[in-house]
């Protein structure tokens, strides 16, 4: 996400070794222009301790949506996970 809206990597390096260095030790740095809200998103789904994070992308929309000023895009109640969705096909939306 990070990458989508500043168009570079925030933790670029000169070799592999040197990105994941940089993801493990340095913070991303923040983004002018964007917003405090939008901000506070990037900033809770790039944190270095897993429990700080997003609990799943759900969470992560429903935060985006409130930082863009956006309402929910759709209910999780929309998406049934059936039987044959679990096993590989596509989940179901209901009529």
């Amino acid at each position: 996400l990070y990458e989508c809206i500043a168009g570079v990597n925030p933790f670029a390096g000169d070799s592999y070794h040197a990105v994941v260095a940089n993801v493990l030790e340095r913070e991303p740095p923040p983004l002018d222009g964007i917003g405090e809200a939008l901000q506070r998103v990037l900033d809770r789904a790039l944190a270095k301790k897993p429990e700080a994070r997003f609990a799943d992308a759900a969470e992560m929309l429903t935060a985006l949506r409130a930082a863009t000023g956006r309402g929910p895009l759709v209910s999780s109640a929309a998406f049934t996970v059936d039987a044959a969705a679990s096993a590989g096909a596509a989940p179901t939306l209901p009529p």
